[in-house]
């Protein structure tokens, strides 16, 4: 699987405060919500533009009878002169139904849309209700080793066969700080289960020293607007699409709960004060 490391590690960090956060908003307050069209076998999302400042926009998508989840981000900077920005949902199952929210993002703080209308899905070319379209585990857990701070699973994670393109995806590590989640990139290594990854090293400072809440791993890939374009500056992001998370349990700990002490040394002995 390719590995765009610089890539995803700036999405990592400023990615997405990645879950839709519990908060009562008036329909006053709401933007306007995102059309939607089923052609073939995916749903189309027309977002509209409410301003210039937006920096990314998140895409949150419910079925009917399951949870919300983060479906997808858009970079409004690789769109600059669009009035409307579009989303294809391709990982949908037949006879399901969606509606979808999208939350804007720029400096003065965030702005959700109303929900679009709820579509169903009646297409025999749309993925079967029983395909799993993410990862998927045998009991799988995490494994935190309380000495260097590393992080393993107990068991190989099954990739889902049913997306033919899966090896286009990179897995992801959801982990939340206060009011605020975000996805950090992992390798296949971690996947299978065969090699651990150092929490010190794949979160940043501010997920330091403090309770954050290691919860599941989910997919990413980023769709081209010009998927032929084989250098990297010039290519254009159309979106990004996650699939749905997989939770998984750390082992000892009921809720997920860890406090990874940063790496830095005692404090010194005043030598010397400047006058």
């Amino acid at each position: 699987m390719k590995k765009g490391t610089s890539f995803l590690t700036v999405i990592s960090i400023i990615c997405l405060v990645f879950c839709a956060c519990n908060i009562s908003l008036e329909d006053t307050d709401l933007m306007r919500k995102p059309d939607i069209n089923r052609s073939e076998a995916q749903l189309t999302l027309t977002i509209h533009k409410i301003n210039s400042s937006t920096d990314y926009i998140n895409i949150f998508r419910s079925e009917s009878g399951s949870d919300e989840i983060t479906r997808g981000i858009i970079y409004t900077k690789d769109h600059p002169n669009e009035t409307t920005y579009t989303f294809y949902d391709q990982l949908v199952k037949d006879g399901k139904k969606y509606k979808y929210r999208v939350r804007y993002h720029d400096s003065k703080g965030y702005y959700y849309s109303a929900w679009s209308d709820e579509k169903k899905i009646e297409d025999t070319a749309a993925y079967d209700s029983s395909d799993d379209l993410t990862y998927t585990s045998s009991g799988a857990k995490f494994s935190i080793n309380s000495t260097d701070y590393t992080l393993s699973l107990t068991s190989a994670l099954t990739a889902p066969t049913a997306i033919s393109d899966f090896d286009k995806y990179t897995p992801m590590l959801i982990a939340t700080a206060g009011d605020k989640t975000q996805i950090f990139e992992l390798n296949d290594d971690f996947i299978s289960a065969t090699e651990p990854i150092s929490l010190r090293g794949l979160l940043p400072l501010d997920f330091m020293d403090r309770d954050i809440t290691i919860s599941g791993v989910l997919a990413y890939k980023k769709q081209l607007a010009n998927p032929s374009e084989t250098d990297e500056t010039k290519q254009k992001t159309e979106f990004i699409s996650l699939t749905e998370p997989l939770e998984l349990q750390i082992q000892g700990k009921r809720d997920n709960t860890v406090n990874i002490p940063s790496q830095s040394g005692k404090a010194g002995f005043d030598y010397r004060s400047a006058q």
